[in-house]
């Protein structure tokens, strides 16, 4: 019997092209990779950049931007009637494995992308230092662009 070939897993500073919604295209970059451990799957830290594209775009299209992560402010509610906005850096800690409706088109330095921690070990909400844990990669990786985007530009 013939073993299935072991998959691909993102390494540090793919350049993931997303693709959150119809007509929206954006980027994120694998900032740091974990292997498995005892009960636990390979992980990377991704963080999602700010670039949107309103065209199927290539390597060639951003090769030379500098590239940095999301950073937004994010509305919380408390209560009913009480509101509050924390700034959030736009990382979160995934499974390794790709999605396959994402391709990696690149590869870059991700110290260029993002400097701070990228540790594994402080699980939080996108604020100081601390990553969310979001699972697997979905075909919506990226949406918080595309939400700053509109938001900036004024689209609903």
């Amino acid at each position: 019997m013939k073993r299935k070939p072991k998959d691909r897993l993102l390494t540090i500073g793919d350049v993931i092209k997303t693709h959150p919604r119809e007509g929206f295209w954006g980027c994120a970059v694998v900032l740091n990779t974990r292997g498995k451990t005892g009960q636990f799957n390979p992980f990377c830290l991704i963080g999602i950049t700010p670039l949107v594209f309103q065209y199927d775009y290539g390597w060639g299209d951003i090769a030379e931007r500098p590239l940095s992560v999301l950073e937004f402010d994010r509305g919380v509610e408390l209560s009913p009637d009480l509101y509050f906005t924390r700034r959030e850096t736009c990382i979160g800690i995934y499974d390794a494995r790709p999605h396959p409706d994402l391709p990696v088109i690149g590869c870059v330095d991700p110290s260029s992308v993002f400097i701070g921690p990228l540790d594994f070990d402080q699980i939080g909400d996108g604020a100081e230092g601390k990553w969310p844990l979001c699972g697997c990669i979905t075909a919506n990786l990226g949406y918080e662009a595309i939400l700053v985007w509109n938001k900036k530009h004024s689209v609903a």
